[in-house]
């Protein structure tokens, strides 16, 4: 569930509280209603419209043609496409959804697409697995298939970031490919809903991650929270948590708000990549609370790159100086 639609609801009034990888919960005022989500990457076509798989259901597409918008309404679909009218069914009402102005470029851009996740997972596999890795290494801690891993390779290569050893491959200089890797990724995708709690976000963070272990959605912070975890810099101002299912933060004192005014954010995202490369989770003690799991390291100084406090820049910095010290890029 990538794209910018869950940002198009809550502009519109609309809070987004995710649920798993195929729900979310929809919450307008006193109102809530739980929607199922059918994503497509391409257009969608009045043959491609077929009958609901549950009662709310939410239909997700870059474009519906007209004819195929008119049929989804007949059938009771809630549609949000990239372009085009979009609406949402809820408690019997049609709520026609309000887009914001936005530059040519930003809808170009949105109907380009990003490029896929695999290049980006197979060199944070590389820069975790000091001194070498073979394919055969990198199928199984990046995810990624193995006529995948070798075109990555050589893009890699060609763009001097890798070199074949007799170990295998190795990046050729970390301060570079992490450097190429910042510029370049194109973000973790998936679905984000937007918090706002009043005590210590450090606080916030660590009782959002108790709900969701309870769970079994494998939390892991990043952002400011995970940086002050290893390279304390600043007090952190704003928690950012990623998750395989959601859940409703209002169990762990939080409120639904808008992005501009959130003190934490939920992110169920669609690089599954965003964990440390290996097979068991990477754990800190939150001083004054418990043990905590962080996102990969790369994720959190991306998060950190991409924060929208004033000192965000010094704060990545900070975390990008322990990176390049602590030797293997977990």
């Amino acid at each position: 569930m990538c794209g910018m639609w869950n940002m198009l609801l809550e502009e519109n009034g609309i809070a987004v509280v995710p649920v798993d990888g195929a729900q979310v919960a929809l919450r307008r005022g006193s109102q809530r209603a739980t929607f199922t989500v059918v994503a497509t990457s391409s257009r969608v076509h009045p043959s491609d419209v077929r009958e609901l798989p549950a009662q709310n259901s939410l239909l997700i597409a870059p474009a519906l043609s007209e004819t195929a918008a008119q049929r989804a309404r007949s059938l009771g679909w809630s549609a949000i496409p990239d372009d085009g009218p979009a609406w949402v069914l809820f408690h019997g009402r049609e709520i026609k959804l309000k887009r914001p102005d936005v530059a040519t470029g930003s809808q170009e851009q949105s109907r380009r697409g990003r490029p896929g996740w695999g290049i980006f997972s197979v060199l944070r596999a590389l820069l975790a697995l000091e001194g070498g890795a073979r394919q055969s290494e990198l199928v199984d801690f990046a995810n990624v298939s193995q006529p995948r891993i070798s075109q990555a390779l050589s893009e890699l290569a060609t763009l001097d970031l890798v070199e074949r050893v007799a170990a295998g491959w190795t990046v050729t200089d970390k301060a570079k490919a992490i450097t190429w890797w910042v510029d370049h990724y194109p973000g973790p995708g998936g679905l984000a809903s937007h918090w706002y709690g009043l005590d210590p976000v450090v606080e916030q963070a660590f009782r959002v991650h108790e709900l969701l272990t309870a769970k079994r959605s494998r939390p892991a912070l990043s952002g400011d929270v995970a940086a002050d975890l290893v390279a304390p810099w600043r007090t952190p101002a704003h928690a950012l948590v990623y998750a395989e299912r959601g859940a409703d933060l209002a169990a762990a004192g939080l409120t639904p708000a808008a992005a501009e005014d959130a003190t934490l954010t939920l992110v169920l995202p669609a690089d599954r990549a965003v964990w440390p490369i290996g097979q068991t989770a990477w754990t800190f003690g939150l001083t004054g609370y418990g043990d905590v799991q962080r996102a990969g390291a790369l994720q959190v100084l991306y998060d950190l790159n991409h924060a929208s406090e004033p000192d965000a820049d010094d704060a990545a910095r900070a975390w990008l100086d322990w990176m390049l010290l602590s030797g293997p890029v977990i």
